[in-house]
């Protein structure tokens, strides 16, 4: 039996330890569709390399990108978030 590897991502989008992947697949009716798989890396404790995944739909990026600039900005807004090093609370960021 030859295992058949499926094809990557159409296309890939990194910022940092952000990866942003959109994949094309067809319903059994043969309809093409689209889904986005955002992915977060970092280190562990040990230093080991982790990462964590979600499966987005396409109609779901704006909203996603709309709470997470709230929050964002909700954050900064606070007196505790504007002090000098406070982006970073874990260090280095990876």
């Amino acid at each position: 039996m030859t295992k058949t590897s499926s094809p990557g991502p159409i296309h890939v989008v990194r910022f940092g330890n952000i990866r942003v992947a959109v994949w094309e697949n067809r319903n059994q009716e043969g309809r093409t569709y689209y889904s986005i798989d955002l992915e977060r890396s970092y280190c562990d404790k040990e230093g080991a390399r982790q990462s964590q995944n979600i499966n987005l739909h396409p109609n779901e990026i704006a909203k996603v990108t709309g709470a997470l600039n709230q929050a964002y900005a909700d954050l900064h807004a606070l007196p505790k978030l504007n002090q000098p090093g406070a982006d970073d609370p874990g260090g280095a960021s990876s």
